[in-house]
């Protein structure tokens, strides 16, 4: 659910409201799955008429990165002419999708919690510059972002001054797709990266300490994060680190808003400082590479190496997946199926396009099975807070996909 504060609704309610549904999951899929439903149902009675044979399958392991529905699908049904995936958005048909390298580094910090050396972790994955722009036939451009970050390991850490605070900070951001082609909101990894950064100049310039025992945020690779939860602490009085760690969220709210402010939350206050506090050791930072056709997963592999590396700090690369970006071809017997349907259900020009969020039909693509990756319902805030779909959307969405199996089937 990302941050639950920052939804106007239950997420989980189904709440209907001006001709909307809201709920975690309602535009990605769940009305997907609610008009295949339908539409299999209605199907069912005329499979004698179908010159062919139609799989209704659902995959609740989508938005994990696992995919063993269709992975089972696959195992299944070894020879699969095509795919249609109910994917929202009626404004254009995806016919291609970009590519991903998703990686794990796991970046050293020789001198256990300190914010500059894990603020510096925290961005050495985007110490390069992606290419900026597209291709003619392939428009998207590659896209970088962290996903996911915590800290691991501890050392003891004494402080000099007489006593010391500890304190848990909630930095807010704004959940989207990763792999969305809109500009994305505020990643709250990288606002952590940013508080700390400004609380280690603050407390150096009043002559206080930082620790930082624990930081993390963010779960999946397809989801930009929107809180980070950092534990520290801060050497001196209750009030004086307190002002300097309110200050630096206001300074870093104001640089990088959300739909809610962060917060800080004192935790714990010691007198003796020599009972120190456990620093982190270790940062682990997810990052999630959106590729294209030219811009490929061996030059997204080159360009995080050497990111990694120009930040000068010990770190090591796990690859978790990477999948190639494709397109249909325009004589796709499928792509030219959808488009006929679309255009027939359609009261305006709709375009063939590829979609930034890369998506199954990538591990289709690398199994040589063409799909189509989105023409459906439409929606707002998918993978953000009050994610909702327009109800009105249905039944065109519904009339597409029966048009385009009838046509594939030879039905009319």
């Amino acid at each position: 659910m990302g941050d639950p504060s920052s939804w106007t609704v239950d997420p989980l309610a189904g709440e209907i409201k001006d001709g909307r549904l809201y709920g975690r999951g309602v535009a990605d899929s769940k009305a997907a799955a609610g008009l295949f439903i339908e539409l299999g149902r209605e199907l069912l009675s005329q499979r004698e008429a179908m010159a062919g044979k139609t799989v209704l399958f659902f995959d609740a392991a989508e938005h994990t990165g696992e995919f063993q529905g269709v992975k089972a699908l696959l195992a299944a049904y070894p020879k699969v002419d095509g795919v249609m995936i109910g994917y929202p958005g009626d404004e254009a048909l995806n016919v291609g999708s970009r590519g991903f390298l998703r990686t794990r580094v796991d970046v050293k910090i020789s001198d256990p919690g300190d914010p500059g050396q894990i603020a510096q972790a925290l961005r050495s994955v985007t110490c390069g510059e992606l290419p900026a722009q597209g291709t003619s036939d392939f428009k998207l451009p590659p896209k970088l972002t962290v996903t996911a970050a915590e800290t691991s390991g501890a050392a003891s850490v004494e402080f000099t001054a007489s006593s010391f605070a500890s304190f848990e900070i909630s930095l807010t951001g704004t959940a989207s797709h990763s792999g969305s082609s809109k500009p994305a909101g505020t990643n709250a990894v990288l606002k952590a990266a940013r508080f700390l950064e400004v609380l280690g100049d603050a407390a150096r310039s009043s002559g206080s300490r930082v620790v930082v025992s624990e930081l993390s945020g963010g779960k999946h690779f397809s989801q930009v994060p929107d809180l980070v939860r950092v534990k520290l602490s801060l050497s001196g009085g209750d009030r004086a680190a307190l002002a300097e760690i309110l200050g630096a969220i206001q300074r870093v709210d104001a640089e990088l808003p959300a739909s809610q402010p962060s917060r800080a939350t004192q935790v714990a206050r010691k007198s003796d400082a020599k009972q120190g506090v456990m620093g982190a050791t270790s940062v682990s930072v997810n990052v999630d590479i959106r590729t294209t056709k030219a811009f490929s997963e061996s030059n997204a592999r080159a360009f995080l190496a050497d990111s990694v590396s120009s930040a000068g700090q010990p770190a090591k690369l796990e690859e978790r997946e990477a999948w190639p970006a494709f397109i249909l071809p325009a004589g796709s017997k499928l792509r030219k199926a959808v488009e006929g349907a679309v255009r027939a259900a359609s009261d305006k020009q709709v375009p063939s396009v590829v979609s930034g969020p890369s998506n199954v039909g990538n591990l289709l693509a690398s199994n040589g099975i063409p799909s189509t990756t989105g023409f459906g319902v439409a929606f707002r805030g998918a993978h953000a807070a009050d994610e909702s779909i327009e109800l009105e959307s249905i039944p065109k969405a519904l009339e597409v996909y029966r048009k385009a199996i009838r046509t594939l089937m030879r039905m009319d």
